[in-house]
């Protein structure tokens, strides 16, 4: 089921860590991400069966400190937890191109 009501994305860098902590962190995580037409990732979506969240990285990675917060936040998720996807390739291009917050290593993907 869908959550009610819909998430709201996170924009502010002071609020990230808190909505990523509500993912659970022993299950594997979903994501996908939709980009610009500069194929950086504009929106990054992350669920686990239990809670999903949706990060506006384009307006996080827009200033120093969501920029921060991504690589303090976002990138260790990536590094640390087995992720579900489909077509992943250009999904981690786009997270990649969005600047230097994302790990350059691949993740353990399923």
């Amino acid at each position: 089921p869908l959550p009610s009501p819909p998430p709201e994305p996170v924009d502010d860098p002071d609020a990230l860590a808190a909505a990523l902590d509500a993912l659970d962190p022993s299950s594997p995580l979903g994501f996908d991400v939709e980009w610009g037409s500069d194929g950086r990732a504009s929106l990054l979506q992350l669920a686990t069966p239990a809670r999903v969240v949706l990060l506006d990285i384009a307006a996080l990675a827009a200033t120093s400190r969501g920029t921060r917060a991504l690589a303090d936040a976002v990138a260790p998720l990536f590094a640390d937890r087995t992720l579900v996807g489909f077509a992943v390739a250009r999904d981690l291009a786009a997270l990649r191109d969005s600047g230097d917050w994302f790990p350059r290593h691949p993740p353990n993907l399923l």
